[in-house]
């Protein structure tokens, strides 16, 4: 075991917010980049904790933009053992473990949606929100046995109609999934594709 150093981005008022938000990103993305797309909400109301995934490495192979990941196939249970151990120090951060007064929120876009997941059933943190936005229902959770858990958060799912990921009637296999876990979140649909959109992002903070 070693440690290393994490990287975390930060938008908004920790002192005056009413939202606090832990935004995940996805996988080939920087946290940077998804901190950047809650500048238009106000900063004294939203303060957002986005923190990067542990691994980065070249978009482009070996030269190129630098990008991060939360895991990858290899030693898996490893990297999720280590991304639950970080997440809990960036909670913390964000508030997410002490706040009372403000909403708790957790967004996950994408590959970060299925790491959200895995931490809330693995930590159980005290949050209102969990935005599942164009991510995947992870296969590998016994979603059953967290139910009292999970039935206390407001599970939000957002998802594009133009979102190749879920084309080919893979969001129906997806929405059967929640049924089949006993999860019911309500859904938030826009006509874009596989990205964070500011004017619905805007649309569903206005419904926290």
């Amino acid at each position: 075991m070693t440690t290393r150093t994490a990287h975390y981005y930060v938008y908004g008022d920790a002192d005056t917010c009413t939202h606090r938000w832990l935004a995940l990103h996805g996988y080939g993305q920087l946290a940077r980049n998804l901190a950047g797309k809650f500048d238009h909400l106000a900063s004294d109301k939203h303060y957002v904790v986005a923190p990067e995934g542990l691994s980065r490495f070249y978009w482009e192979g070996v030269r190129g933009q630098v990008v991060a990941s939360w895991m990858t196939s290899l030693d898996r249970l490893d990297e999720i053992a280590d991304q639950i151990t970080y997440l809990d120090r960036i909670a913390g951060i964000a508030g997410i473990s002490r706040s009372a007064t403000a909403r708790r929120i957790v967004l996950g876009f994408s590959q970060g949606c299925a790491t959200a997941w895995r931490w809330l059933v693995n930590s159980q943190p005290p949050v209102d929100t969990l935005i599942m936005w164009s991510g995947w229902l992870p296969e590998d959770i016994d979603y059953q046995a967290h139910l009292p858990y999970l039935r206390g958060i407001r599970l939000v799912g957002v998802h594009g109609n133009n979102d190749p990921y879920y084309e080919g009637g893979r969001f129906d296999i997806l929405l059967e999934r929640y049924r089949q876990a006993g999860l019911e979140p309500e859904w938030v649909r826009h006509p874009g594709g596989h990205e964070i959109d500011r004017d619905v992002l805007t649309s569903v903070a206005a419904m926290l």
